[in-house]
């Protein structure tokens, strides 16, 4: 993927520009933090507030679009609507959830991972304050709409990756290469493709687990735990069981070459010749 370059001190620069021109009504509680993205202060009032959240979010989209590769056109209808969460200093926790419906289109899906690859581009975004859920709304073009999840929301949303698997739950599973792969089949047969079963559990995987998690209404985090395997294999049980590798491709042909083999008899000293066909 082409992406468009963004310096640090590019967007920088965008985003205090942004808060210049916000200054007469938002508290610039943030003057003095020295780092490379303006602090977020949050007034008391309520419309304050909402309008406040509305430009952090055109900030935070702004500075995400950025980070999108060019627009892809293969299919410019498709959507693919994503949460994710940002902690206080603008960092990405966890994995992005899929919204979408489940299972995915493969332009949704694609949408998806470009979305992925995007924000682990960009982070950290331009926002300070308490830890935010964020939705988000991609298409062919980058980003249709972002908007932060307010607080009545957060309580009501499905669970995400603050309260999901972690990286750490599933490495005390202590997993095994040929069990990983199983798990890449179980996924696959559900239909939600890790595209590939080699026992590596690279991006595509986890944004398969992540998508099985999303639909199975648990944390979207894109790792294990046990109880999450033993639900993934008792879903995928008939399945598996059913599974009938393809079988292996017949070893190819050798490959001959013609020889011509001379022997001299003892009768006369003649020389007999013969032709063989040997392997390479």
């Amino acid at each position: 993927m082409r992406f468009r370059s963004l310096s640090r001190a590019a967007l920088a620069a965008c985003c205090l520009t942004g808060l210049a021109s916000a200054g007469a009504a938002t508290p610039q509680a943030g003057r003095g933090d020295t780092g490379p993205h303006p602090a977020l202060a949050m007034p008391e009032d309520a419309s304050a507030t909402n309008d406040a959240a509305r430009r952090t979010a055109s900030r935070l989209k702004m500075a995400l679009g950025a980070c999108f590769p060019d627009p892809d056109e293969a299919a410019p209808q498709a959507t693919a609507p994503i949460a994710f969460t940002l902690d206080g200093s603008g960092a990405l926790v966890g994995i992005p959830a899929h919204r979408g419906p489940s299972p995915a289109s493969p332009a949704s899906r694609t949408l998806y991972l470009r979305a992925l690859t995007a924000l682990e581009a960009c982070t950290p975004l331009p926002y300070r304050g308490p830890g935010t859920e964020v939705e988000a709304v991609i298409s062919a073009n980058g980003i249709d709409s972002l908007r932060l999840l307010p607080a009545p929301d957060r309580a009501s949303a499905p669970a995400t990756a603050r309260s999901a698997t972690t990286q750490a739950t599933e490495a005390a599973l202590d997993l095994t290469r040929s069990e990983r792969r199983e798990i890449q089949l179980r996924l696959r047969l559900l239909g939600f493709d890790p595209k590939g079963v080699d026992g590596v559990f690279g991006p595509n995987t986890r944004a398969a687990l992540a998508e099985w998690q999303a639909d199975r209404g648990l944390p979207a985090s894109g790792y294990l735990d046990a109880a999450h395997l033993r639900r993934l294999k008792a879903q995928s049980k008939d399945r598996y069981a059913a599974y009938e590798p393809p079988a292996a491709a017949p070893d190819p042909p050798p490959v001959l070459r013609r020889v011509r083999v001379c022997r001299e008899t003892g009768f006369l000293g003649l020389r007999v010749c013969r032709i063989e066909y040997r392997p390479l």
